[in-house]
């Protein structure tokens, strides 16, 4: 019992020395999303004086922001961004073309979906008698051709920024994570995904040291033992902080990252060079989170049984449980160091560590963005990116909003 109590002071005195070093100074956080733009009805005495006899649209014509819309509402439908009625959706998205001209507005009025410009109403639509995206999708584009027509600084903007201005204005209604990534956006998120992917860190590798410019210095740094050094998968390090710790460092959770910190460990385990340590600091307090999977994958190095994390969503594909797989390469003393720009499966990962007292948590309460986003391609070119589901911990608890709080508070 003794020595147990005091391996725990040992981790945390050396995590608060390593905390304070970083100098992890309290930040708010900066917004994702911008709160959506307010949305201006037209006031009561306006709607009961339109007369019922109303202005009639022009026969549908093939147009490519049907399939557009169609494609994009079937995954909102999909993954729970309207439970019930898609109609509001449709006018916030549609007024979400002010930004581009405020003389238009769009209103829902018994069954009619109205197009004005100048406070004039233009155009009336039926609107659809359910849900059906499709049904949906063929009344936006009528409207969005309608409200060309009528304005000139819509004629004179592209479509990609008008799918911009549509999309965020109705995204922001339920998630100010997701997001529109217009065509020239989605090649530099697939590369990004695709240079993780790729990344494979090297057994150990050292550290990059700066070179001494005089005779002298280079004397003593030949003469002085090189620091240790591993480099793991998406710039994370492995490094000794003292003769009694080891600083283990992940800026991102990448792809390749398991395999990396699994390699770093043998290398531990076989090199007679290598340094001796006692126990393992886990600084998360820069990570913005990343792959799911690597994040579970990681918590599996540290636990030999248990839930390490769920993901709850409207689908069955947005739910699962990942649990420890007995395949732990660690079991001794671990503090995690977080902050308030700790996110995502970054906090997942902390939060793991937490509810099986696996570890002991210092710092400040992580960002608290649980969410889990999933990219849908649109036949533009384009693509959604949407939240597919919510990040549950061990204990049951929902991690968006609540973030993770420490067990012992750093400023």
């Amino acid at each position: 019992m003794v020595r147990t109590t005091k391996k725990r002071i040992l981790v945390l005195s050396a995590a608060l020395t390593v905390f304070a070093t970083l100098s992890l100074s309290a930040q708010a956080p900066a917004s994702n999303a911008a709160p959506p733009e307010a949305v201006e009805q037209p006031n009561a005495s306006s709607q009961a004086a339109t007369p019922p006899p109303a202005p009639q649209a022009p026969a549908r014509t093939p147009v490519a922001s049907d399939v557009m819309f169609g494609t994009a509402f079937k995954a909102l439908k999909k993954y729970g961004f309207y439970s019930r009625r898609i109609d509001p959706q449709v006018t916030a998205a549609l007024n979400g073309l002010r930004a581009i001209d405020p003389a238009l507005h769009c209103a829902r009025y018994y069954g009619y979906f109205m197009l004005y410009h100048d406070s004039k109403e233009k155009i009336r639509l039926n609107t659809p008698t359910n849900d059906d995206p499709i049904a949906w999708a063929i009344l936006m584009a009528k409207a969005i051709n309608a409200a060309k027509r009528l304005s000139s600084k819509l004629q004179a903007t592209d479509d990609d920024s008008l799918y911009q201005f549509i999309f965020q204005t109705m995204l922001a209604r339920t998630d100010p994570y997701a997001r529109y990534l217009n065509p020239t956006e989605v090649p530099a998120y697939q590369g990004a995904q695709q240079i993780a992917q790729a990344v494979q860190a090297p057994a150990q590798q050292a550290l990059p040291q700066t070179q001494q410019p005089t005779e002298e210095a280079a004397a003593t740094a030949e003469a002085a033992p090189e620091p240790f050094g591993i480099q793991l998968a998406g710039g994370g390090t492995l490094t000794q902080h003292d003769d009694n710790n080891l600083l283990m460092t992940l800026p991102a959770i990448e792809p390749g990252l398991t395999d990396s910190i699994r390699a770093a460990f043998k290398t531990l385990s076989e090199d007679k060079e290598a340094p001796k340590f006692k126990q393992i600091i886990l600084n998360l307090s820069e990570c913005d989170g990343g792959d799911l999977n690597e994040a579970a994958g990681v918590a599996d190095l540290f636990l030999n049984q248990g839930v390490i994390a769920s993901t709850l969503g409207p689908s069955n594909e947005s739910q699962h449980t990942f649990r420890a797989t007995k395949n732990a390469v660690y079991s001794g003393p671990l503090a995690v160091l977080i902050s308030n720009k700790t996110s995502s499966s970054a906090e997942m990962l902390a939060a793991a560590m937490q509810d099986h007292k696996r570890a002991t948590i210092l710092g400040q309460r992580s960002l608290g963005k649980g969410t889990v986003q999933r990219m849908f391609n649109l036949p533009n070119g384009g693509a959604l990116l949407l939240t597919w589901a919510q990040l549950v911990r061990p204990n049951g608890r929902h991690i968006h909003k609540y973030g993770v709080e420490p067990d012992n508070t750093t400023s």
